[in-house]
């Protein structure tokens, strides 16, 4: 197989299931901040990940309110996609090493999920005609647990202006560049794998 095809198919598989997983992942986040279910953004979420999810509750319940089928749900599909990534980008890593690299997948995409919901947010607050609309509000409930703590450390509107999304943007990235690559190199050593 060509380079060019194996790029090509590594990218498919990528946007792809990657997709798919912030999907689950935003279901879980949705349950554990009670975002409203009546919401039609939420509706698309639970109808794209319902058929997966509802035979999966069956033998994995739920533990202390925690969607752990969803949880479940992310990490397995982590681990097709890094396989089939690996294959086709023919790097001859094993299914043993997915399993272990998921994990710091899956938190890179818990923080993606926070980081893109407070820049859309803040694209959204720039155009007057989209108050109102249906996304507001799951973005309020997203990005509220990680904006309030940092607005009471910060002065909320300098100048007009409110800078805690750009804090809160620029902590997560923080974060995303210290803890995932640290998380990776940690496995790597723990599975005696070169990153």
């Amino acid at each position: 197989m060509s380079h060019i095809i194996g790029n090509t198919i590594v990218f498919i598989i990528d946007v792809i299931l990657g997709t798919y997983i912030l999907i689950v992942l935003c279901r879980f986040l949705f349950q554990r901040l009670s975002v409203d279910f009546h919401n039609p953004v939420s509706q698309f979420i639970l109808q794209a990940t319902s058929p997966l999810l509802m035979p999966m509750r069956k033998y994995i319940p739920s533990y202390k309110g925690l969607d752990t089928s969803s949880l479940v749900l992310a990490y397995v599909l982590t681990i097709i996609k890094l396989f089939l990534i690996w294959f086709f980008a023919a790097k001859g890593i094993h299914l043993f090493a997915a399993f272990g690299f998921a994990l710091p997948d899956l938190v890179d995409s818990f923080l993606s999920i926070f980081l893109y919901a407070i820049i859309i947010q803040v694209i959204v607050s720039w155009i007057p005609n989209l108050y109102g609309h249906p996304l507001l509000a799951i973005l309020d409930s997203l990005t509220r647990p990680i904006l309030t703590p940092i607005r009471r450390y910060m002065p909320s509107n300098m100048s007009g202006i409110d800078f805690t999304p750009m804090a809160a943007t620029l902590v997560i990235m923080v974060v995303k560049l210290s803890l995932v690559p640290s998380l990776q190199l940690f496995i790597a050593a723990l599975i005696g794998v070169q990153v």
